[in-house]
């Protein structure tokens, strides 16, 4: 028995040694796409000319940065299929005059709208140490396909994606469009 709690005690010690190195590379690779997300808001909110819509959605990135019920929202939404439907509902409202608005914008304020959004939803991953990494890995899967395939036009996946990690109604809504931070 006493060979056995050795056992059990060593097992836990080395997965909570694991664990602990694993939260702290994935708080370092948050912090670096918070920088970027700073970094690029910041240009967009000192331009005068951004789009009413940009910022909004901007500041709407920014109250969910840190939000741990959207990645579990998102997780869950995507395994009983319901993004797809969200994004069919709202894409016109949502992206219509989105994407006008950010056609006008001057290419460099049109990138840093792009890393914005980006490094929001990367970030937003890392809320979650095991349905982050799933979350990327659905994220990505479109690209990595379009890459292997040499097609470079991938499917809407990640703009699906970005509607209901943002798009209003999502379950870690709090009733007035901002995301909740509380877990």
């Amino acid at each position: 028995m006493m060979v056995l709690s050795a056992i059990v005690l060593i097992a836990f010690i080395l997965f909570a040694g694991w664990f602990a190195k694993a939260r702290t590379a994935q708080l370092k690779a948050k912090s670096e796409f918070l920088d970027k997300f700073y970094h690029s808001a910041e240009a967009l909110m000192k331009e005068g000319d951004t789009p009413d819509a940009v910022l909004a959605l901007v500041s709407r990135m920014s109250d969910c940065l840190d939000s741990r019920r959207l990645v579990w929202s998102v997780f869950s939404d995507l395994l009983r299929g319901r993004t797809r439907a969200f994004y069919q509902e709202h894409q016109g409202d949502l992206f219509k005059s989105l994407h006008e608005q950010i056609s006008v914008m001057r290419p460099e304020m049109q990138k840093h709208f792009y890393v914005t959004l980006i490094a929001s939803l990367m970030a937003i991953t890392y809320n979650n140490l095991f349905l982050g990494a799933v979350l990327r890995r659905v994220m990505f899967f479109d690209l990595i396909v379009a890459e292997r395939s040499r097609d470079q036009q991938p499917s809407s996946r990640t703009e699906h994606l970005v509607v209901r990690f943002f798009g209003p109604g999502n379950n870690g809504d709090n009733g007035n469009g901002c995301c909740t931070a509380a877990a």
